[in-house]
């Protein structure tokens, strides 16, 4: 009898071990309202500091990297984000979207002319790839309205 009850604790011991470990360290999984959350507060601390970039008037092209580069650190902020499994997929398709607008915009900065005050001037191929730029945001847009998004959207 002592061998069977010693077998009965050593069972439950081993289970209680199993359930134990398998629940340490296990994370809830995230939760829709909570990702769009966190991500809707990034998006509205990101354009809170991209109101602070300058004057577009004094130096345009200043201006628009300044723009460009806070929009690669929103970007990489928002790639730390988890989203919920269900999400995962559209999430990383928004931020797709999101960085090849960005690639885009510094092309069309690059490509760009300028006229006699410096103003720069979107023709030919400065101007295609403005109306890619275009797309890519459009895209962007209604991924994030899509995902629940707000203040992401814009």
């Amino acid at each position: 009898m002592h061998r069977k009850v010693a077998r009965m604790v050593a069972v439950g011991l081993g289970l209680a071990l199993t359930l134990g470990v398998a629940s340490c360290g296990g994370e809830e999984p995230v939760t829709r309202a909570a990702f769009v959350r966190e991500a809707d507060a990034t998006c509205r601390s990101a354009r809170r500091d991209m109101r602070l970039t300058g004057n577009a008037q004094r130096d345009p092209r200043a201006f628009a990297a300044r723009l460009i580069e806070a929009r690669r650190a929103l970007i990489a902020d928002l790639d730390a984000i988890e989203a919920p499994e269900d999400l995962a997929g559209r999430y990383d398709s928004y931020l797709a979207a999101l960085r090849e607008s960005t690639d885009l915009s510094e092309q069309v900065v690059e490509q760009s002319g300028s006229d006699a005050d410096g103003t720069p001037v979107l023709d030919g191929e400065a101007a295609a790839t403005a109306r890619e730029r275009d797309r890519a945001s459009r895209e962007a847009f209604n991924l994030a309205r899509g995902l629940g998004f707000r203040t992401c959207t814009a």
